[in-house]
């Protein structure tokens, strides 16, 4: 809860106070104003969650299972709301831009077990309990692998473009070297002829 608490403060800390956030040159409707809509709807699904399961553990405790099963699938929802579009969004770039891959690496197998664990202490009917952390695990594993494809593809170009440069450079050079062989075999032959003109013109003199 003071991760969550924390996360939603720092978004609320470093979202930008402009009017406007340029992306490529284009405008978008994000503002300081959305950032304080989107925190106080949060703030406002958290109290409510909380007071709802209060008033349900006072008043009627056999209900406590079906609002457990309830939060469960809309944690799950909120889930695909989350990571669906930055899935789209990676794959419509074909970069990982800010995400952290190693991090991923991390937080993937994570959710995984951290799912198993739970399932094995609460059974099938915690299904509302470990099932998010499966899906997110999920919903992950596809993130990371997308930024690992991407990075490997990234890394293999920058290779090619290396080689490429490099085999440049060498054609330059051997141009180059091509180019003053040619210029010191013409110097040479123009020497021998100018040499063999002297000869000439010396013998004809002494005749």
């Amino acid at each position: 809860m003071a991760l969550i608490r924390s996360s939603l403060l720092l978004f609320l800390v470093f979202f930008p106070r402009g009017p406007r956030l340029p992306v490529n040159g284009v405008e978008t409707k994000y503002t300081w104003r959305t950032a304080v809509l989107v925190a106080f709807i949060c703030l406002l699904h958290g109290l409510l969650t909380v007071i709802i399961s209060v008033v349900l553990l006072a008043a009627k405790p056999h209900l406590l299972q079906a609002w457990a099963n309830t939060l469960g699938i809309v944690a799950t929802a909120l889930a695909g709301v989350q990571y669906i579009p930055q899935i789209w969004m990676t794959w419509h770039l074909g970069h990982v831009g800010s995400l952290s891959i190693p991090m991923m690496m991390i937080q993937t197998p994570g959710s995984f077990v951290w799912s198993a664990s739970l399932a094995g202490r609460l059974g099938v009917e915690g299904w509302s309990t470990w099932g998010i952390f499966l899906v997110t695990g999920c919903l992950q594993g596809c993130l990371l692998v997308m930024g690992i494809m991407f990075e490997y593809k990234a890394r293999k170009e920058a290779r090619e473009q290396v080689s490429i440069v490099i085999s440049r450079e060498e054609i330059v050079k051997l141009t180059q070297r091509s180019l003053a062989q040619s210029i010191l075999i013409d110097m040479a032959i123009t020497l021998k002829q100018m040499m063999k003109e002297e000869r000439t013109w010396r013998l004809r003199e002494h005749h």
